[in-house]
């Protein structure tokens, strides 16, 4: 960061900088995993930014910051949760748009974050969208000035490339209210899942486990919170002719970005969004992933009023555990204990519960098809398989993916380890697995000797399981 900011001081070039900074910038990378677009805007004699991030289907709204001036720096500090995003931005001589900035987080300590720098380009005004950004204004306006509403809706996703497809759905109910205000019912992980917010603090409440998450309430905790700046959001845009939905003739809203499809079916007389259907496609050299996801509303409604003892939630009460204590129990704690037992079916739909390996070792990997840092240590493993399975080894990575969809991905890359379907990730949180890879090593009694979150190194593993015997 140091080097960075140096070369920031170097770019301050005009003392008309500031002010340039003005406008719409687009990251035109339709495969980005950083920051999508910056809005910044004059307000009252200031500068504010709104920024989004990459995320899908669509792009998680980071809400809108003022931006001071440190050492001729425009610089901007976003909170989305827990996580604490510090952006500074410079007018490079072609008139793109540099952003550096670098996350934390206030409540993980150890979240190491890097430097990142992405370059934006100024979007020109286009007075073929006209039409459509004015319909869109109606349903920011619509959603930004609601005082109590309920929603119902479906979502749900395809997840398609070279080797596998697979594909989900979840169905939320929602009740919001002015001040950022929110209950929601729906399903996360598998787990049901209650969601609240008193608009200072945001729960989310697992009754299965009794357990619950909390951060501080961000600029965009639901779907509908994305609809307040949709006016703001990219691209090219079209008004479609009226397209009926049910018992409603919508206008139909498309937006075209690069890597991306967006079209919103908008009910007129209320201009609420009553289906938002994004086929996103990123591309890498080594891959190319297409998600499809459809969001359908059978309810969208202003109502008078609402429970106002909804907005509220009492862990104390409730006798309920922090999910993210519990896991970091599982890392710093889970070493020494015994492990607890489950059963779980292989890609054969062939059972295997752990109590009947005991007098083996036991690896298992809880990954995913789709996690980056999952698919670069599954080497590392493949490799352990083959040297130890002979020798008292078990190796079992456990996904809570569809076995036809984990089985495409392994025999693609010729991996011979067993995985387990792990529905719901019910062994996942047994064994307190925060996040994925997570490796866990199981001696021939029963006992965990090594609990990582993050990736192993092979000669660390190999270490680990020689140390129980086997060699």
């Amino acid at each position: 960061m140091i080097l960075l900011l140096a070369l920031i001081a170097s770019l301050q070039f005009s003392p008309d900088s500031t002010s340039r900074i003005i406008g719409t910038w687009v990251d035109h990378d339709s495969s980005t995993l950083g920051v999508t677009q910056i809005v910044i805007s004059n307000k009252n004699g200031g500068l504010d930014a709104h920024a989004w991030g990459a995320c899908a289907p669509v792009d998680c709204d980071w809400g809108t910051t003022p931006i001071t001036v440190k050492d001729g720096t425009p610089t901007a500090v976003f909170h989305t949760g827990p996580i604490v995003t510090t952006m500074y931005f410079v007018i490079l001589p072609n008139d793109m748009l540099m952003a550096v900035y670098k996350s934390e987080s206030k409540e993980s300590p150890e979240f190491k974050d890097q430097d990142h720098t992405e370059s934006f380009d100024r979007e020109k005004a286009n007075a073929n969208d006209e039409s459509a950004r004015r319909v869109l204004e109606k349903v920011a306006e619509a959603y930004s000035n609601l005082t109590a509403a309920e929603f119902e809706f479906e979502e749900a996703s395809q997840h398609t490339n070279q080797s596998t497809a697979s594909r989900s759905k979840r169905q939320t109910h929602l009740w919001i209210a002015s001040s950022g205000r929110l209950r929601g019912e729906t399903f996360l992980l598998g787990e049901r899942a209650i969601l609240i917010s008193d608009g200072k603090t945001y729960w989310t409440y697992f009754p299965e486990s009794n357990q619950y998450t909390a951060y501080p309430a961000g600029p965009r905790v639901s779907v509908i919170d994305g609809y307040r700046s949709i006016d703001q959001v990219h691209g090219s845009m079209s008004v479609s002719s009226s397209e009926r939905l049910g018992d409603v003739d919508c206008t139909l809203v498309k937006i075209l970005r690069p890597g991306r499809v967006r079209i919103l079916w908008i009910d007129p007389k209320t201009n609420f969004v009553l289906r938002d259907d994004v086929t996103r496609t990123i591309t890498t050299p080594a891959n190319s992933t297409t998600i499809h996801t459809v969001t359908t509303f059978s309810v969208a409604r202003a109502v008078p009023s609402v429970n106002e003892q909804q907005f509220s939630f009492d862990p104390q009460k409730m006798q309920a555990q922090a999910r993210d204590e519990v896991q970091r129990k599982a890392r710093t704690e889970s070493v020494g204990t015994q492990a607890p037992d489950f059963a779980l079916n292989d890609l054969g739909n062939q059972p295997i519960k752990l109590s009947e390996l005991k007098g083996k070792v036991v690896l298992l990997d809880f990954w995913a098809t789709w996690c980056a840092p999952c698919r670069a240590a599954l080497p590392d493993l493949e490799l352990l398989n083959r040297d130890f399975k002979d020798k008292g080894l078990v190796v079992l990575g456990v996904d809570d993916e569809d076995a036809k969809d984990q089985a495409a991905f392994l025999d693609k890359f010729g991996y011979t380890f067993r995985s387990l379907v792990d529905p719901d990730d019910k062994v996942k949180n047994l064994f307190g697995a925060g996040g994925i890879p997570t490796t866990v090593l199981i001696d021939q009694k029963g006992t965990i000797q090594v609990f990582d979150t993050g990736t192993s190194s092979y000669d660390s593993l190999r270490e680990a399981v020689r140390k129980t015997g086997i060699s």
